[in-house]
């Protein structure tokens, strides 16, 4: 049977500078660029469902244009979360987020 990804909404995140200034930074030690998105867990999540997910420590490590309006974007990176409810640990993430409307969605990997 294939697994299905699981994808939590972003109901706010940053705006467009923010998200391009915290991919600038990524790797510059003396530089600290947060960014931050509300994700709220999925119908999917049982008693968590509806729910915010503690999220911290968002690592913008790549964003590609999603479509041409300059506002929708792909995102990928790493970030400290206890999805699945196995604990706070360091997870790969790929999202699409629109900094207009600063919605979107999160997949969470591994």
């Amino acid at each position: 049977m294939e697994k299905k990804d699981v994808f939590y909404a972003i109901e706010n995140g940053p705006s467009r500078d923010t998200l391009l200034d915290a991919l600038k930074y990524a790797c510059d030690k003396n530089a600290n660029v947060t960014v931050d998105f509300e994700v709220i867990a999925p119908p999917s999540d049982g008693q968590f469902a509806g729910k915010r997910v503690l999220i911290a420590d968002w690592r913008i490590m790549g964003v590609s244009h999603e479509d041409g309006s300059g506002n929708s974007f792909n995102i990928f990176g790493s970030c400290k979360a206890n999805v699945r409810h196995v604990g706070i640990k360091y997870v790969d993430f790929k999202a699409y987020y629109n900094t207009r409307t600063r919605k979107g969605n999160v997949h969470f990997i591994g």
